[in-house]
């Protein structure tokens, strides 16, 4: 397994490296060490969601607000 650490691109708003991202044959390249274990040991829960839920629409509400761009 291949670890990067973590260097966000501000240009390209990316946290991975350039070879990574800009990979059309990579669907899927990776995730944060605080699901890793669990995704190691369990394997993927499609019905498990790894975050409050109310965050994400009020993310969603606020990105809905005039001003947003």
């Amino acid at each position: 397994m291949t670890e990067y650490p973590f260097n966000f691109d501000r240009e390209n708003f990316e946290i991975f490296p350039k070879e990574i991202w800009s990979n059309k044959l990579i669907v899927f390249h990776g995730t944060t060490t605080f699901h890793s274990q669990s995704i190691e040991s369990l394997g993927f829960n499609k019905n498990f969601i790894p975050f409050n839920i109310s965050f994400v629409e009020k993310l969603v509400e606020t990105l809905k607000m005039d001003g947003i761009i």
